[in-house]
């Protein structure tokens, strides 16, 4: 597939988890995740990050949610990714200038709370996600594509759980020259656990259209520092890396 930017994670949280995150994300980064969670914003939120990626590459993310009322809520985000000055050769490999690969995808996000399935026990979200894509290479292209998404969040149980489904990446690919790319879609099912008010557990099966299928595990500690803060201790893995982090 191409368009593979469209994968790179946002925010420390989810990363911290090694990508286990579908069920649980219920803030700006939704639109990213799962744009079900974006139901769960209680009023506003932001969300930014910089990545200081590999061979100099800088990827920038902004994200903003807004509630509308009691079950809906409106975000939009937007990426950067820009790759640096690259010498431009010809057939000979004589340099004839530079480069500069820029992507930018522009987003616009619906979060939903589906009063007609949620009862006393369950609360059931879903969310949508639209996005336009550009790449400046030494040819241009452009692209747009959607994720749709749920979450079913089950509180009034011994041990409070939630379920996740996202479709993700779904629309129309990039055509530089002649032939169109195929957008990097994937699908995602998720399944979190709080078993003690300070332990949560996730787990997250990945199917991507450009890679075998895998699995992600994350767990986050909350640990009580004083009446006003605390700390959370996360650590992640996945059959593709391993990520921990301390927040």
């Amino acid at each position: 597939a191409g368009s593979e930017f469209l994968n790179l994670d946002v925010d420390a949280r989810g990363m911290a988890m090694g990508g286990a995150y579908s069920s649980l994300t219920n803030d700006a980064y939704a639109m990213y995740w799962n744009p079900a969670g974006l139901a769960l914003v209680p009023r506003a939120s932001v969300g930014a990050m910089h990545n200081e990626y590999l061979a100099d590459i800088r990827f920038q993310y902004l994200s903003y949610a807004q509630r509308l009322n009691e079950t809906s809520v409106l975000a939009g985000a937007v990426r950067y990714m820009d790759a640096g000055a690259i010498d431009n050769t010809d057939i000979s490999g004589n340099r004839i200038g530079t480069f500069r690969p820029r992507n930018y995808v522009y987003e616009m996000g619906w979060g939903q709370s589906i009063g007609d399935l949620t009862d006393a026990e369950r609360d059931i979200t879903m969310g949508v996600t639209m996005r336009y894509l550009h790449s400046d290479l030494i040819a241009h292209a452009d692209g747009w594509a959607g994720d749709i998404g749920m979450q079913a969040h089950y509180s009034d149980t011994f041990m409070p759980f939630n379920l996740s489904a996202v479709i993700q990446n779904l629309g129309r690919g990039q055509k530089f020259v002649q032939k169109r790319d195929n957008l990097p879609f994937r699908g995602k099912l998720g399944a979190s656990i709080q078993p003690r008010p300070f332990l949560t557990l996730a787990v997250d099966g990945f199917m991507p259209i450009s890679a075998a299928p895998y699995l992600a595990f994350g767990g986050e500690l909350a640990i009580e520092t004083s009446h006003r803060a605390k700390a959370l201790l996360r650590l992640g893995f996945n059959s593709r890396s391993a990520f921990a982090g301390l927040d």
